[in-house]
């Protein structure tokens, strides 16, 4: 838009003042460059700071290198309007310039910016100013005007002075234009027909139209005078035809010719939306004895965590606090508002509308989430009751922080004292780094340094849970030790807990049975043909891996009975210095995967002639390791399928001799493939024998992956059986992060929730995502599927378990999981032990938590040093890393081309483009991935090893890595050193912290990916690359 106009560095505008000159201020203070470093690599502003020895070279060369910014066309005039707006607030050039004032706009300004190339070759300087002399509206202006243009000899120029001056000529004026290049007669015949047909392209049958508009602004028709229902009608009447109208804020003057009649004042549509909310009648809430107990400490305004077993009524315990707290802030003249949080998106809407039956006949309940596109601080503002995920508010409260650095972008710091109260819903997560600790940290921030707006209090804080836990405790005070960390993280000093209405309480939530079967696996003899099979084969793999080690030898081999720790520190590039340890004998133990794990690791941070292809026997190893889990859990059929499935999609690059060793097993493991699991059909009795009682049950499987939960919910789905009864299964599984697909995808999962409440769906198969908070009154069987964790699980799970003489069961064919169950037992009575401790005050429990707290806060400011003092480190260290694939060690780009959006970290070279290939995901990945709006996989060009994930960042696709994909080569002490991360957060401490990413970084990279087109096989991946 800019170019176009001629807003060039030399250029002058009507008041002698050009663009370049304002930009001259930056030459001393870069600083107040604001959005403008957008358009160019960070740094360049400071950098030709440096380069110039003068303020109008400078300018000069920074206006050319923003006109030249991929983002000029679509944001330099705006973000060029913006900082006139500030360095130049009371000068012409930004009224001149303004496109969006009234004059601007009633001008018809836009059809000349719209249309400029046609203005610049068909008007003519002269003629104009003949025509516009003739009009005496323009007098004033047209003078000044002849008067600039005497003095100047480019036609260029004196066309974009013309053009530029429309803006001050007023309503209509660019038709006046459009009139004279009409009427001019050029020596060519065609370019007068050009000219015409120009003319009628913006404005068909232009003479009549424009007839028309001269004769509306001869004879302008009349305005309407707008008087709101909350004024005096006489009183606008006398003074209509007064100056005191005009100076008038209750009564609006609309021009009819420009204006749309106004929509009601805010106090009107309060009141109307005040109506609409509160015309429910009120649900009442009547507690039971003990549900009355669990709420006293809570209905006397302190902190507090209540503890009661599932189905006990937590949530109507919540709506009574949150009610009373509401009621108390009226009488008392304060303001109130709450806040309610779950852990997961999972049961955000059954808790918000178990909360709204209670609450709506008063109070505003509304759901926040991150797949909604709402303006988040305006919904709280408005509502009196926030229903959200925990990771929704952290956001909120950090959101100032992205640009406390910036001086002309200012983001309102969010307070949680926002808040008069906050309930944890499942509290027990609130500890380590969780979403809820981050809150509470903030929290106790607030309490130790009292920084928050006059008038604001802390929260009240309220914590639900059906388990405390015990942690790592072995004994009674050990456990106490853990109930005070939780209640310490939660600023909770009594914990409310049923102590004389014990009867009523179990009498209203009995504890449901828990039972364990245990299926031997050696009785399947396909599967165990299965395993076998596939286990010699990974043996045979490994024996090849050694022998490729061995050759090297640049590695001491040591036996499976050294000690577990390995030394894979950084190593040079022209030596390979480490241990490589020999395999765990047990192939399906979790020690086997950690084996991999940690000689992935060592592989990566070496370098050595047979890396690549040790590194590829190693990723084949872990796929089979899991492969032999879902033999286990499932069946060979499905075992073989992820297996195979695999093998083919990396034989492009696999080794000839590692071709040769799996061709020599696949055929075996084709031939050892079933359907049957003794576990499954274990599920299925169950679910038989519960129909038989009761045609009308829900059972949901608990099962540890998510694509456990896809596989088993397939299988269920396909047995006859099952199908013949219409015993219907679904899954769900987590969703965390906001898109559009993923609000898609949270309505499809609460439509399996709404279906299974129902009776549609009888079985749900869900990971620990429903663990907690899922409400069915028609549960009647909970079933552990080869699935055991903690005892806060165990008791989160069995409590899903609703309907009278509902049981739970453990079905598992590993030994291990048989006496994890045994140790949860053990664990939640230590729990209730510790408990009773505690309220029986046989320890002070106030003290232990008062200490804990004290240490919090010393570990949260000794937490913020140390990032910033990292930081710090990391900006004077000058390192210079080097991101290459783990695999191959092919250089893919350097620290300095990451950048950082939240929690993803993205390439923004536009040659990383060259360097690697897309691959679209399976059906079954891309639901999974919709949670971070991911659109396909991007592998490593030479290697085919996964690299990360291709995510759409508005509306862009930008390949984002994945930390355990990459390695850091770097120099220190003249030494090259190579460091493999498994998350981003020890590249963060450790390493290099990214910039963040900006609009310039996602147009680089969008107008190079333009360019690319793909070839894609039957199976979704990219064969190969074309380029425009």
């Amino acid at each position: 838009m800019f170019p176009a106009l001629g807003l060039e560095t030399r250029s002058r505008t009507a008041n002698g003042i050009d663009v370049s000159r304002v930009l001259e201020v930056l030459y001393l203070d870069p600083g107040k460059s604001g959005d403008l470093t957008e358009f160019l690599p960070i740094g360049r502003i400071e950098k030709l700071c440096q380069e110039y020895l003068d303020a109008e070279s400078f300018a000069t060369q920074l206006f050319d290198e923003l006109k030249s910014s991929i983002l000029a066309p679509e944001r330099l005039y705006n973000e060029i309007m913006a900082f006139l707006f500030k360095i130049d607030k009371k000068g012409s050039l930004h009224s001149l310039l303004a496109i969006c004032n009234e004059n601007t706009s009633r001008s018809m300004f836009k059809i000349v910016l719209d249309n400029i190339d046609g203005f610049m070759r068909f008007t003519d300087p002269k003629r104009v100013i003949d025509y516009l002399q003739a009009l005496p509206r323009y007098d004033g202006i047209v003078n000044v005007l002849r008067n600039e243009l005497e003095r100047i000899r480019n036609p260029e120029i004196m066309k974009k002075l013309v053009l530029r001056t429309i803006p001050q000529l007023g309503q209509f004026s660019a038709y006046d234009i459009l009139y004279t290049i009409y009427e001019t007669q050029h020596p060519d015949n065609n370019v007068t027909c050009e000219a015409r047909q120009f003319v009628e392209k913006i404005e068909p049958n232009f003479l009549r139209f424009y007839e028309n508009l001269d004769e509306e602004r001869k004879h302008p028709r009349g305005k309407l005078f707008f008087c709101p229902i909350t004024s005096n009608l006489t009183e606008l009447l006398v003074q209509l035809g007064t100056p005191a109208l005009e100076n008038n804020d209750r009564f609006k003057i609309i021009d009819i010719l420009w204006e749309n009649m106004p929509q009601t004042g805010r106090f009107e549509r309060i009141i109307i939306e005040s109506v609409q909310n509160r015309i429910h009648e009120e649900q009442p809430i009547i507690l039971r004895r003990y549900q009355q107990e669990l709420c006293k400490v809570a209905i006397e305004g302190k902190n507090t965590i209540v503890t009661a077993p599932t189905g006990s009524g937590k949530t109507v315990i919540a709506a009574n606090i949150l009610k009373h707290h509401f009621e108390q802030a009226r009488i008392n003249g304060k303001q109130s508002k709450a806040l309610f949080m779950t852990p997961n998106s999972v049961i955000l809407q059954q808790q918000a509308s178990s909360l709204s039956n209670y609450l709506k006949h008063l109070y505003l309940v509304k759901i926040i989430q991150g797949a909604e596109n709402v303006p988040v601080r305006g919904t709280i503002l408005s509502n009196d009751l926030i229903v959200a995920t925990p990771q929704m508010i952290v956001n909120l409260c950090n959101e100032h922080s992205q640009f406390e650095n910036d001086p002309d972008i200012n983001v309102t710091q969010f307070f949680l004292s926002t808040f008069s109260i906050i309930i944890f819903d499942e509290c027990h997560n609130t500890q380590k780094n969780s979403p809820y600790s981050n809150i509470m940290k903030i929290y106790h921030e607030m309490k130790n340094t009292g920084v928050m707006p006059s008038g604001h209090c802390l929260p009240q804080i309220i914590g639900l849970t059906a388990s405390l836990g015990v942690g790592q405790a072995k004994n009674e005070l050990e456990a106490v030790d853990h109930i005070a960390d939780l209640a310490a993280n939660m600023d909770v000093h009594e914990l409310s807990v049923v102590r004389e209405h014990i009867g009523e309480l179990q009498q209203f939530s009995p504890i449901v049975p828990d039972n364990l079967c245990f299926c031997d696996k050696r009785i399947d003899e396909t599967n165990l043909q299965f395993a076998t099979t596939l286990a010699q084969f990974m043996t045979k793999m490994e024996k090849v891996m050694i022998n490729l080690i061995e050759s090297t030898g640049d590695f001491e081999m040591r036996g499976r009975n050294s000690p577990d720790t390995l030394d894979v520190g950084p190593v040079r590039r022209e030596r390979v210095k480490g241990e490589f340890k020999l395999p765990p004998l047990d192939k399906d133990h979790e020690a086997y995967l950690n084996w991999v794990a940690n000689h992935k690791i060592l592989i990566s941070e070496s370098k050595f002639e047979r890396d690549k292809q040790v590194f590829e026997i190693l990723e084949i190893l872990e796929k089979s390791y899991w492969t032999l889990e879902h033999n286990s859990n499932f069946n060979s059929q499905e075992a073989y399928n992820l297996i195979n499935e695999f093998m083919e999609q990396q034989k492009p690059s696999l080794h000839m001799e590692v071709i040769r060793t799996w061709e020599e097993y696949h055929h075996i493991l084709s031939q050892a493939r079933n359907s049957t699991n003794p576990m499954i059909e274990k599920v299925v009795e169950n679910l038989i024998e519960l129909y038989n009682r009761n045609d009308d049950f829900r059972a949901i499987v608990f099962i540890k992956t998510r694509v456990g939960a896809v596989t088993l919910a397939k299988i269920l789905s396909s047995i006859q059986e099952l199908k013949d009864k219409q015993i219907r299964t679904d899954y769900i599984s987590g969703l965390n992060k906001g898109s559009d697909e993923l609000a898609a995808s949270k309505r499809a999962q609460q439509e399996k929730i709404d279906k299974f409440a129902e009776g549609s769906i009888k079985v749900l198969v869900a990971t620990s995502v429903a663990e907690e908070g899922l409400d069915i009154a028609k549960c009647n069987l909970v079933v552990k599927y080869n699935y055991a964790t903690n005892e806060i699980a165990h008791v989160q799970r069995r409590g899903r378990g609703r309907a009278a003489n509902s049981k739970c069961i453990l079905i598992t064919n590993n030994i291990r999981l048989k006496e994890q169950e045994s140790s949860n037992k053990t664990k939640e009575h230590l729990m209730y032990e510790a408990m009773n401790m505690i309220l029986k005050k046989h320890i002070n429990f106030e003290n232990i938590v008062r200490s804990k707290m004290i240490a919090i806060w010393k570990n949260i400011q000794d937490e913020k040093a140390a990032k910033e003092s990292i930081i710090q480190k990391q900006l004077n260290s000058n390192i210079q890393y080097k991101i290459l694939c783990k695999k191959c060690k092919t250089l893919l780009c350097m620290h300095s081309d990451i950048r950082a959006e939240k929690t993803q970290y993205f390439v923004c070279n536009p040659n990383f483009w060259k360097l690697i290939r897309k691959v679209m995901f399976s059906p079954s990945e891309q639901e999974a991935e919709i949670r971070f709006g991911g659109k396909g996989k991007i592998q490593c060009k030479q290697c085919y090893s996964g690299l990360g994930r291709l995510i759409e960042v508005r509306s862009v696709e930008l390949p984002c890595l994945a930390a355990d994909s990459i390695v850091l080569e770097y120099c220190v002490n003249s030494q090259i050193e190579l460091k493999m991360c498994r998350k981003w957060k020890d590249i963060l401490k450790n390493h290099f912290t990214p910039q963040d990413l900006r609009a310039l970084d996602i147009k680089t990279m969008q107008a190079e990916n333009r360019q690319l087109n793909f070839e894609v096989d039957s199976l979704g991946e990219i064969l190969n690359i074309l380029r425009d």
